[in-house]
């Protein structure tokens, strides 16, 4: 998770005056807020004030936007947020089996303390509904990250200008697709 939270998502540099007015020149579409030029797949994020390369979505848990730079850093968050979760429902399930199996634990006083684990249940219950969230956010990004797209062009689709003949205009195979979010140079956007 630091490491999501710490890399550089993929901001686009600030750019000066000069800059502004020979893109403006050359017909590059320019951000209306940051005034950089916009590339393909780069889009402003109002949470950060910032244009990010490849935006994928300003993520709550993280704090930070989602990006070119450190989309694969998320991924593996969510595969290690999934996995902790459904390790740790399983280790609260065999406790709590463990504890209501009247021949696994001999009560010499004769009392009953299947009462006692009503905030356990509510534990587990609420562990489970996370543990679904996790897997299925994870799911989600696995299959974004197979097609090579963002969630914000799974979200606008076709109404985006370069998604309307082809719906994924980046997917080059997995291995391909794979590669380049988890493996690639994070000096330079690819697009």
């Amino acid at each position: 998770m630091i490491v999501t939270i710490c890399n550089n998502p993929g901001y686009a540099p600030r750019v000066d005056e000069e800059e502004q007015s020979f893109a403006s020149a050359m017909n590059y579409p320019l951000c209306e807020i940051c005034m950089c030029p916009k590339k393909m797949r780069m889009k402003h994020c109002y949470r950060c004030a910032k244009c990010v390369y490849k935006y994928d979505h300003h993520c709550p848990w993280i704090g930070a936007c989602v990006g070119e730079y450190n989309q694969g850093d998320f991924w593996l968050f969510l595969l290690t947020q999934s996995l902790q979760s459904i390790w740790s429902l399983d280790m609260v399930k065999n406790a709590y089996a463990v504890h209501l199996n009247p021949m696994a634990v001999n009560y010499s006083d004769g009392n009953s303390y299947s009462g006692e684990y009503g905030a356990l249940t509510i534990f587990i219950i609420f562990l489970w509904l996370y543990s679904l969230f996790a897997a299925g956010l994870f799911c989600f990004h696995s299959f974004l990250l197979i097609v090579n797209l963002t969630s914000e062009e799974m979200k606008k689709g076709r109404r985006l200008e370069y998604m309307k003949n082809n719906p994924s205009p980046f997917n080059y195979g997995i291995c391909y697709n794979v590669g380049s979010v988890l493996l690639h140079d994070r000096q330079r956007p690819m697009y």
